[in-house]
């Protein structure tokens, strides 16, 4: 099995041109890119790195877009990641919304709706839709 390791960066985002100076954040996220498989043959090796992420910095962004299979012990992965965060006090949010094999086990799941049309956010929770 070959195992993908985390690329972590630290990049801080520009504010929006029109949040009034006073709500413009100037303290760094941590980002995080998975790349490759986050499946029950892989979160047990990549549980140390998550947490390790997590530890270092109090806002944390994961980069998914690079997955090309995750399943639902993968989701559980992260679910426990962000939960981690928000008992920490921390902030997690995604670089951008989850698609491709995370959005489709994300709907699959129920966690979030695959279209407009399709079965509604059983959740509630819109950051699995990459909304919150």
């Amino acid at each position: 099995m070959k195992k993908t390791p985390l690329k972590q960066s630290v990049e801080q985002p520009s504010p929006p041109s029109s949040a009034p100076p006073d709500l413009v954040s100037t303290k760094e996220w941590l980002t995080v890119r998975l790349d490759g498989r986050l499946t029950i043959n892989e979160v047990e090796t990549r549980r140390p790195e998550l947490v390790d992420a997590l530890t270092q910095s109090d806002r944390l962004m994961l980069d998914a877009s690079g997955l090309d299979a995750v399943d639902v012990a993968g989701i559980q992965l992260l679910s426990a990641l962000r939960t981690g965060a928000t008992q920490a006090g921390k902030k997690f949010r995604w670089a951008v919304a989850p698609k491709g094999a995370l959005y489709t086990i994300l709907a699959a799941a129920g966690l979030c709706a695959a279209t407009d049309e399709g079965p509604p956010n059983l959740s509630n929770d819109l950051f699995w839709c990459g909304e919150g």
